[in-house]
């Protein structure tokens, strides 16, 4: 008698045939993941040659956007010539200046918010302060720039400031609920205001011997990456002696009787002045002789600190210069005051990055807890306990949801695709992406989707009891399955025919940015959650591109065999490179 396992065998492959199928598994799904990240690839390329073409200069980029200068300057205001610093000059009609105008492009490409870079119109007065800043072009996405457009004080803050006030600024704060968009546009304005690096006229370093005139004990000497008019001291066991402050390069403009003069100031670590010293100079002999020898003007020059020399009066303070080199010694206390001065500066930006990273790295910390609770929920049988799972849906909805707006989209990855990913400013939303992608491809399992998505979440949280009993008829769900392949090809449509109309209104997430959430959006969270009172998860089901991204390069048991998916995305990467080929 045959026993149960031969009459009906749990596996009727030999283990040589499942090797295979395993094997022809994982070279399928390589080939998919391939095909997928090649899309995105042609789509940046594509999308960089459609804006490739020579930059439209400002005055065309005014009355495409119907920008009236008599608006800002008065009514008889009109665009006269593009100046040095590479701004154009607002004329009245004599001829006379009234201010000027810059955008931050191309300064302001490199920084991209949440889905791309934005090119700000800044206006000036005839003293080059800033009367005003708005807007002028943004990749990003719509809803956040129109947070920071409806914002009270974000753009009025830069009002008053000159060019060098723009760059050092460090109380710009970033505009709640649109962060990541907020962010950019700083970094983009200050670095169109930024300043440039120096050529020196004293091209000599400072050297160890130098050094030790301040500090004896010196062992050794580092010019400061970010400043180089500022060295660090060190002493033995690399311990910190102080610092030195060079009016070089930062000074070399200032010029006395005949050239400048490059003066050296020693700091010890507490920051109180131990020497001023007079190093090379362009000065005629014996005028600067006369400096070096005069040791109640050094010792003068010494008894100020730091924050004396960045808002001083030379006057006031009673410094007169030394006689018989007046003008030699004067040019070189204004030397060390615009020395002092900028780093100063220097000192404030830089506090400010690290206050910026601090802001960063908080954000990213809560987001990027999220993602390891949603992992272990994912890998773990925790996903099985019903208290455990309602708790994280509501820290997703919560957290990711209404107080980070962090969702994924289609929206997002067209972007990130097109403009590169900000990896900077939004780390924590970009690990969220990564989990989100690579969970899928490497473990079989859609962790977002399942534990990570807020639109997700809620529907999850609709009670069983108020959901609909009856299954829709056949004929409906029929017309149901064409609405998502009809909304991925609006969305390669767009994505290479750089078509004006913004993805975010084809799907539901962009109304968890509850503060200027757009119509499209609620309309569609409303009706997608509706829907799921009908069918578990129904905008999931039949409406959802970014979960059907996700799901695309999702490695199943079934990853062996070629669908019709595959069959449109192989078109859709043709049709990606024809477009790139004839664009």
């Amino acid at each position: 008698m045959q026993t149960p396992s031969k009459l009906f065998p749990l596996d009727k492959s030999s283990p040589r045939t499942r090797r295979k199928k395993e094997w022809l598994s994982l070279v399928v799904h390589a080939l998919r993941c391939a095909v997928f990240f090649l899309i995105l690839v042609v789509a940046h390329f594509v999308h960089r040659k459609l804006h490739a073409k020579p930059t439209v200069d400002l005055p065309a980029l005014l009355q495409q956007y119907s920008i009236d200068v008599r608006d800002e300057f008065g009514s008889d205001a009109r665009i006269g010539s593009r100046n040095a610093d590479d701004q154009w000059d607002i004329v009245n009609k004599d001829g006379m200046k009234l201010g000027a105008l810059a955008q931050t492009s191309p300064q302001s490409d490199a920084f991209l918010g949440f889905s791309g870079s934005t090119n700000s119109l800044i206006a000036l007065d005839e003293k080059g302060k800033v009367t005003s800043v708005r807007i002028l072009m943004s990749r990003d996405t719509r809803e956040h720039v129109e947070i920071i457009v409806r914002d009270d004080q974000f753009l009025t803050s830069w009002k008053g400031l000159d060019s060098n006030q723009v760059a050092s600024k460090t109380d710009a704060m970033p505009v709640a609920g649109a962060t990541l968009t907020s962010t950019a546009i700083i970094q983009g304005i200050q670095a169109r205001f930024g300043a440039k690096t120096l050529a020196s006229k004293f091209p000599e370093p400072i050297s160890l011997e130098q050094a030790k005139k301040f500090f004896p004990g010196a062992t050794g000497i580092e010019q400061d990456p970010g400043f180089p008019s500022i060295w660090q001291v060190h002493g033995g066991s690399s311990s910190e002696l102080g610092w030195i402050l060079r009016t070089s390069p930062v000074a070399d403009n200032v010029v006395g009787y005949q050239g400048p003069t490059d003066t050296v100031m020693g700091f010890d670590a507490s920051g109180v002045i131990v020497g001023i010293a007079i190093q090379d100079s362009f000065e005629n002999e014996p005028y600067i002789g006369y400096v070096r020898k005069d040791r109640s003007f050094h010792e003068l020059l010494k008894k100020f600190s730091l924050q004396r020399w960045t808002d001083m009066d030379l006057k006031q303070e009673g410094i007169e210069g030394v006689s018989g080199a007046t003008m030699s010694s004067m040019a070189i206390a204004e030397s060390l005051i615009l020395a002092a001065k900028s780093y100063t500066r220097y000192r404030e930006t830089r506090s400010q990055h690290q206050n910026s990273y601090s802001r960063i790295w908080k954000r990213s910390a809560g987001t990027i807890l999220c993602v390891l609770l949603g992992c272990a929920f994912a890998l773990s049988s925790w996903r099985g306990n019903q208290w455990l799972r309602f708790l994280l849906q509501v820290l997703v909805v919560g957290y990711l949801g209404l107080l980070q707006g962090e969702l994924l989209s289609v929206a997002m990855i067209v972007g990130w695709a097109q403009n590169g990913i900000p990896l900077f400013n939004a780390f924590g939303f970009v690990v969220l992406a990564l989990a989100a992608f690579v969970f899928p491809i490497t473990t079989k399992r859609n962790v977002y989707c399942s534990h990570l998505c807020p639109h997700g979440a809620v529907q999850q949280m609709i009670p069983r009891s108020l959901r609909w009993k009856n299954p829709l008829p056949k004929s409906i769900r029929h017309v149901l399955l064409w609405l998502r392949p009809l909304l991925v090809a609006w969305v390669v449509c767009v994505m290479f025919l750089g078509l004006k109309y913004s993805l975010v209104d084809i799907e539901p997430f962009d109304a968890y940015v509850w503060r200027v959430a757009a119509l499209p959006s609620i309309a569609i969270a409303i009706v997608g959650l509706l829907f799921s009172f009908l069918i578990p998860m129904g905008y999931c089901q039949y409406g959802c591109v970014t979960g059907s991204v996700l799901n695309y390069v999702r490695f199943s048991s079934r990853s062996d065999q070629l669908r019709w998916s595959d069959l449109f995305a192989i078109l859709t990467l043709v049709f990606g490179l024809f477009v790139w080929w004839i664009g």
